[in-house]
């Protein structure tokens, strides 16, 4: 009987903890290759080579300005929130930022919320002034018995199919941990079984840094902003690359 009681409170502890666990990961972006020269040249709402060309250079100019990035990734065990730090830069850099980080989809707030077993993503942008929650389940993940280690930890590979847009179809692969059991990752990319530490999407690397596990909870703040259907957002996204590219033709 005392062993029976023994288990029980060990199960009852365990589950404590768990239940209580929070965390915060850093993490950096470095450029793999230049996202402009992956995007579909077969559309007929694709920049002019002239705009393509001066926003290649752009983009290859803000890449030294990267490390000055911060990424940061909290979570309880029920939701999770993604997003940009606030850097300080002088104008012409933080003008020179703007051309990876909409490119990246970097600039917006991500927060995830586990809901009847399916994880919900509010991905927040702005476009035009306005904040929008977007309603995304997570991508189907394809996994790999290749490994890596990142920020000391050994990680697996995992890949998805992904197209923001007729101008930007995506294969992303994201590096997760199997040792720290948490289904989150960076952005919207999470529901793997393991915590995502890397993740390589439209030319950019996000890899983390520092790692902080604790044994307590968290309050995660819901981002405000209008619901909106994913086809919609997805649009107002294509006219504002759109608009974005004609100034440079």
């Amino acid at each position: 009987m005392k062993l029976y009681l023994t288990l029980f409170y060990v199960l009852v502890f365990s589950f404590s903890i768990q239940a209580q666990t929070s965390g915060e990961i850093e993490y950096g972006i470095k450029m793999i290759f230049n996202p402009v020269d992956s995007l579909d040249r077969t559309q007929k709402q694709q920049p002019s080579q002239e705009s393509a060309i001066a926003f290649s250079k752009k983009i290859k100019e803000a890449e030294k300005l990267l490390p000055q990035l911060k990424y940061y990734l909290k979570f309880n065990e029920k939701e999770s929130l993604f997003y940009l730090k606030d850097f300080m830069v002088n104008d012409s850099d933080r003008s020179l930022l703007e051309f990876p980080l909409i490119l990246s989809n970097s600039k917006e707030t991500y927060y995830n919320s586990y809901q009847n077993d399916t994880v919900l993503i509010y991905r927040q942008a702005e476009l035009g002034g306005q904040y929008f929650l977007v309603n995304k389940k997570n991508p189907k993940w394809k996994l790999s018995s290749e490994t890596k280690e990142i920020a000391g930890c050994v990680c697996r590979k995992a890949t998805t199919k992904d197209r923001r847009n007729d101008l930007i179809k995506l294969t992303i692969t994201a590096w997760y941990c199997p040792d720290l059991p948490y289904n989150y990752g960076v952005k919207n990319f999470s529901g793997l079984p393991g915590l995502v530490l890397g993740l390589e999407e439209h030319g950019f690397y996000y890899y983390a840094k520092k790692i902080n596990i604790k044994k307590d909870h968290q309050t995660i703040k819901t981002p405000k902003g209008k619901r909106i259907e994913e086809k919609k957002y997805n649009k107002k996204v294509e006219d504002y690359y759109s608009q974005f590219y004609e100034d440079y033709n």
